[in-house]
């Protein structure tokens, strides 16, 4: 993503929650900086995880998907921001003859189509798919 498309995506998130009664100033202000982006792991928002905003809360955590072994893949394989309280969801991709579970630190649910839709995100946490041969 080049420099203008990282700008443009950091004001629509920032304006998107000004509208919304949100935001404000990084520093003392609203809800901290670039607040706006809803957890979505195709979110194009960047929220910096260690800002704190009001109260100390952070802004953000990071979400960190991953896959152990072969057989499949993630369609998110970069840390993901997410609001606290937010879910995130990852589509999981077994090749043909493949099954998949899913583990790590986050907790969720394994829908259909091989979605994985976090429980509410309260701290860094992770998702691992893991691929097995179908027996």
């Amino acid at each position: 993503m080049n420099t203008i498309t990282k700008l443009m995506s950091a004001m629509i998130c920032a304006l998107a929650l000004t509208a919304c009664g949100g935001g404000g100033g990084g520093d003392g202000g609203g809800g901290g900086d670039s607040a706006g982006c809803t957890g979505d792991s195709t979110s194009a928002c960047a929220v910096d995880p260690g800002d704190t905003g009001d109260g100390g809360v952070a802004a953000s955590y990071l979400v960190t998907p991953s896959v152990s072994g072969p057989g499949g893949t993630i369609g998110q394989s970069d840390p993901v921001p997410v609001l606290p309280g937010a879910t995130t969801s990852f589509t999981l991709l077994p090749n043909p003859g493949y099954t998949v579970s899913v583990s790590g630190t986050c907790g969720g649910t394994l829908g259909s189509n091989n979605v994985y839709t976090t429980n509410a995100i309260t701290k860094d946490c992770t998702v691992v798919a893991t691929f097995a041969l179908l027996t």
